[in-house]
């Protein structure tokens, strides 16, 4: 039998998360000591290693904390045969990472004011594209680590995703307020809701002098073509973070290379792009790996 402190150094995972997955989630249920002191199984160590990596593949500890170690087994093959890891960690400065913690501080405290002002400081200090690459971006994995895992409370993940869209918005309309420039549609595809990734591109693609048409997540194919069609739309943009293993995108873009004309780009990315190649043999479609890449490549479709 093990100590906590002897468990979370083989897992990898903290007291407190060991902690919490047992009193919240009854993750494992360990034997107590004669002292009342925690005491853990083999089998514990192994259920809580697998709940680690799941959770690293973007499971949520509480839909997956009930099932049988055999279970738990069999579901972390079959994330590890459909996809990498969804966030990678970036490699951000000493000072950036103090920055970026400050605000999830501040989202844990649900302080509006307090992270308003930390996002103000940091659009000045990063320039907006370096913000979002590197403090948004890192801010955003960590929240979702500390969501999945069960540290942070759905609460909390909400207030710090409202806030975003509502900082990312207000950026976005202020952008380019004369509405000049080529018009770019920017969603996320039938059946992916997150859409921070999608505000983000919206935000450089404003910045950068293009009319931004933002419909926002889960749009219908026909709604996409529609939009496009009918604002005569020189690009659409789709970003596509969550599920990494959807057989229906390779469909959609076929689908949408076809309804559109050929003058109109269709722009890839996202967390999960890289999951899905590009349909050969069809003009336009493009899938840029960041958004330093995105912005060149608006420059490259402006002058096209």
């Amino acid at each position: 039998m093990h100590t906590i402190q002897a468990v979370a150094d083989r897992t990898g995972l903290t007291p407190d998360v060991i902690r919490v997955w047992e009193r919240r989630h009854q993750a494992i249920t360990p034997v107590r000591t004669s002292s009342n002191q925690r005491s853990y199984s083999e089998e514990d160590i192994e259920r809580l290693m697998l709940f680690r990596k799941l959770t690293d593949h973007g499971l949520r500890i509480s839909n997956i904390a009930t099932l049988s170690t055999e279970a738990l087994q069999s579901l972390l093959q079959k994330e590890e045969r459909i996809q990498a890891p969804l966030t990678v960690a970036l490699p951000i400065a000493p000072n950036e990472q103090d920055a970026v913690l400050a605000a999830l501080n501040a989202i844990i405290a649900m302080e509006a004011e307090q992270l308003e002002s930390l996002l103000q400081r940091a659009v000045v200090d990063f320039g907006m594209v370096s913000f979002l690459t590197r403090f948004i971006a890192p801010l955003v994995v960590q929240v979702g680590e500390q969501w999945r895992k069960g540290t942070l409370r759905t609460c909390q993940e909400h207030f710090c995703s409202s806030y975003l869209r509502s900082f990312l918005g207000r950026y976005l309309l202020d952008a380019n307020p004369a509405g000049t420039g080529p018009r770019l549609v920017v969603a996320t595809p039938p059946g992916h809701f997150h859409e921070l990734g999608s505000l983000m591109v919206a935000v450089v693609a404003a910045q950068h002098g293009w009319q931004v048409i933002y419909l926002g997540a889960s749009v219908p194919a026909e709604e996409l073509v529609f939009c496009a069609q009918f604002k005569a739309a020189r690009a659409l943009a789709l970003s596509i973070t969550y599920p990494a293993d959807d057989e229906h995108i390779p469909a959609l873009l076929n689908q949408l290379r076809h309804q559109l004309p050929k003058e109109t780009a269709i722009i890839t990315g996202g967390a999960c792009v890289h999951h899905y190649t590009l349909p050969p043999g069809h003009f336009n479609l493009h899938q840029p790996p960041d958004l330093e890449a995105f912005a060149d490549l608006l420059g490259r479709l402006r002058t096209a």
